[in-house]
Parts: C-alpha cells; sequence; structure tokens
C-alpha cells in the first residue's frame, strides 16, 4: 500500500500539496479532540433529564440550520472568485470557533449552548466553505496537462478523502494522547491550542498556495498551472 501511495502519480507531481495538505489534516484531527474534549467536560452527564445530551445535540442542530443560511444567502461565489484568500479566511473562521469551543471550561455552564451554537455554526460554514475550496483544487490539479498524465477528478477526490481520513485519525490519536499526558485544560487552552490553530493555518496555507497564486486585485485567483 505504502509503494502505491508514494508511486502514484499524485504524489510524483504534486508532492507538496500532498505533504501540507496532510500535515494540515493532522492537526486538525489533533486539535478537534481537544475542543472536543473540552465541550464534553461541561456536559452534565448524570442529569435525569439529560440535559447536557440535548444541549449537545441542540447545538449541532443550530449550527447546521446556519450553515443553509449562509450557502443560500445572496451572493456565494467568493470561493470562485479568489479561492486562496477565501480559503484562508474560512481557516481563520475555524480557528475561532475552536477558540470559543476551548473557553468552554472556563465560563458559567449556561454559557454553554450560546457558546458552542455559535461556535457549531462557525464550523459548519468553515467545512462548507473548505468543501467548496477542495473542489477548485481538486479541479485544478485535474486540469494539470504539463506532465501529459491526466488524473481524473473522482480518482483525485478519492485519494486526497482517504489521505486526509488517515491523516486525522493520526491527529485524533495525538489530541487523545495530549489529553492523557497534559491534563491540565487552562495549560492546553494557553499553549498547546494557540500553537496547534497557527500551525494548522500555515500549513493550510502553504497548501493552497501550491495550487494558487495570491490575488493582487482580489477579483480572481489564477492558478498556478
Amino acid at each position: 500500500m505504502i509503494k502505491r501511495v508514494f508511486g502514484d502519480s499524485l504524489w510524483k507531481r504534486h508532492k507538496t500539496f500532498v505533504r501540507w495538505n496532510f500535515l494540515s489534516s493532522v492537526l486538525g484531527g489533533w486539535k478537534y479532540t481537544l475542543s472536543t474534549d473540552s465541550l464534553l467536560c461541561v456536559m452534565n452527564f448524570d442529569s435525569p433529564l439529560l440535559s447536557g445530551s440535548v444541549s449537545f445535540i441542540s447545538k449541532d442542530l443550530i449550527g447546521q440550520l446556519g450553515t443553509c443560511f449562509y450557502a443560500y444567502r445572496r451572493d456565494s461565489s467568493e470561493g470562485d472568485r479568489c479561492t486562496l484568500t477565501y480559503g484562508l479566511n474560512i481557516n481563520i473562521l475555524l480557528q475561532c470557533c475552536i477558540f470559543l469551543e476551548n473557553s468552554t471550561p472556563f465560563l458559567p455552564s449556561y454559557f454553554y449552548l450560546p457558546i458552542a451554537s455559535t461556535s457549531n455554526i462557525i464550523k459548519n460554514i468553515s467545512m462548507v466553505g473548505m468543501g467548496a475550496v477542495n473542489t477548485n483544487v481538486i479541479r485544478e490539479i485535474a486540469n494539470d496537462r504539463s506532465s501529459g498524465d491526466i488524473i481524473q477528478s473522482a480518482e483525485l477526490y478519492s485519494k486526497i478523502a482517504a489521505q486526509n481520513s488517515t491523516a486525522s485519525s493520526i491527529g485524533m490519536a495525538m489530541g487523545i494522547a495530549t489529553i492523557v499526558l497534559i491534563p491540565s485544560r487552562t495549560i492546553r487552552f494557553l499553549f498547546v491550542c494557540p500553537i496547534l490553530s497557527l500551525s494548522h493555518y500555515l500549513a493550510y496555507k502553504k497548501s493552497l498556495t501550491y495550487i494558487f497564486r495570491p490575488c493582487k486585485n482580489q477579483k480572481c485567483c489564477k492558478s498556478q498551472y
């Protein structure tokens, strides 16, 4: 399997993108594990009314509804006009939502639902936006004819999705290890999480700038191909 991955045309022709994208997914899985731990520690599992479970589900429902309003707003084509700038802005939004989630253990419990719901809205919007960015990434790689070896879009999607899934699993394992080795949520909130967020942003930026050139007039993004 390892031979197939490193012998594949995606790795041979775009190893810079694959490396940074893989690292970005590892860091993403790592910090999502820490933020989930922060959310879960606030929930009251012993409540006879299951208030903790209801709150956890409610924030997901509110977040998903917020995503619909975002996706179907009047102008939803930013990702097509300037994919690089759009992708980086979406990633910054994602870092903000992770910060909110990690702050919940330090706030009164009645702040849980509004903060977690706001965070979930931002997270869902970020995931939809990153999905749109990934679509453009796949399109640009599929349209690369420089080597004469064409990679189909569906093939690219499945390979990149498999790599991201594997990287995210590695990141989740690292997140669990961090929770065990650094049980103090205060230390994680003040030191570990900021470092992870900054690293995630920089790795994601590196993966995108490999595909897209920065926009000078903010009207369009041109791929490097």
